[in-house]
C-alpha cells in the first residue's frame, strides 16, 4: 500500500460528523429569539474605583493634563492608602489567626 492509498483509506475512514438540523428554522425572521444586537455602547454605572477612574467632576481627585500622566490629590492618595492598610492588616491578623489555630 503506497502512500496516496493510505491518504485516501484514512480519508474515508473520517467523515466528518456534522450536528444534527436545528429544530427551529429561520432564527431571527420567525420571530422567536433575540432582535437585532445593539452594538453602540450602554452607559455604565460604576462604582467609586471606576468613577475614580474616570476622573468624576464632583471630586477634584484627579487632574488629567493631555500627554502627561494623572495627577492626584494628597487628601484623595491618603484616604485610599487608609483603605489599602485597613484592608491588608485585617487579612494578615486573619492569617495569623489561623496559623495559631491550625498549628
Amino acid at each position: 500500500m503506497t502512500a496516496s492509498q493510505r491518504a485516501e483509506a484514512a480519508e474515508e475512514l473520517f467523515e466528518p460528523n456534522f450536528a444534527d438540523e436545528p429544530l427551529i428554522s429561520g432564527g431571527v425572521s420567525t420571530g422567536i429569539g433575540s432582535g437585532p444586537v445593539d452594538t453602540r455602547p450602554q452607559p455604565r454605572i460604576g462604582g467609586r474605583r471606576l468613577q475614580t477612574l474616570r476622573g468624576n467632576p464632583d471630586t477634584g481627585a484627579v487632574r488629567i493634563t493631555p500627554g502627561q500622566l494623572p495627577t492626584y490629590e494628597r487628601s484623595f492618595l491618603q484616604e485610599e492608602l487608609r483603605r489599602i492598610a485597613m484592608i491588608s492588616g485585617g487579612l494578615l491578623a486573619v492569617i495569623l489567626v489561623l496559623a495559631v489555630l491550625l498549628r
